[in-house]
């Protein structure tokens, strides 16, 4: 492999076997050539910010290879690279998603495109960073919802997209609701904590448990 990396440059090559005997001398060559990842493309993305529940638009174009291009994968990571989540995967080259939400301090956050060819030769593009902030209304209703009735629930926006069918879509909701059911847990356990109660003593209970008297 590190021949190859060495001259990424050349992409033909032959390989040759002299081999020798007291009666005969012969040889065996390959040739083949190495596969190149797709090129001379790019992406972008747009807005430039917005909310976990709003749909970003990522468009790739003039994406070349001699053997086809299979699909497109997007990744995202804050930029403190404490978090990072699979978003999509698609066939073609225009897609619309969700956004986990950025960092802490800056709420930025950053995408990469993999552009990978029929081959699985893969390309990485990386796309200009954007603001996405947490939909914290919208989530607190999804979670008051849960505590209180499940009778208006399927009318809930997120619980909609959650039974839509739509795999990419659902994954970037779970993503969501996953970051923000994790801030929450920990924010509520550094208030407890702050207040003197040992973390030996917490414990977590299910969005639909009801109260019970201390």
């Amino acid at each position: 492999n590190n021949l190859f990396v060495s001259n990424a440059l050349i992409n033909y090559w032959r390989f040759e076997v002299v081999y020798s005997s007291s009666l005969q001398n012969g040889s065996s060559t390959i040739d083949f050539e190495i596969n190149q990842s797709p090129q001379n493309g790019s992406c972008s993305i747009s807005p430039q910010n917005g909310t976990t529940t709003t749909l970003f638009n990522i468009s790739c174009s003039n994406w070349q290879d001699s053997d086809g291009v299979q699909g497109y994968s997007f990744q995202s990571w804050t930029i403190d690279y404490t978090q990072q989540m699979i978003i999509a995967y698609s066939s073609v080259s225009t897609v619309q998603v969700r956004l986990p939400a950025g960092a802490d301090n800056t709420s930025l956050l950053h995408t990469v495109v993999r552009i990978r060819d029929t081959l699985n030769c893969i390309t990485e593009y990386n796309l200009s960073s954007v603001i996405v902030l947490a939909d914290s209304e919208l989530i607190n209703s999804l979670i008051n919802n849960l505590q209180t009735s499940t009778t208006n629930l399927s009318n809930h926006p997120l619980v909609q997209v959650l039974n839509s069918g739509n795999q990419n879509a659902i994954s970037q909701v779970i993503n969501s609701l996953s970051q923000e059911f994790n801030q929450i847990n920990l924010e509520s356990i550094q208030s407890i904590v702050a207040n003197g109660i040992p973390t030996s003593n917490i414990a977590v209970s299910s969005l639909d448990s009801q109260n019970q008297p201390g």
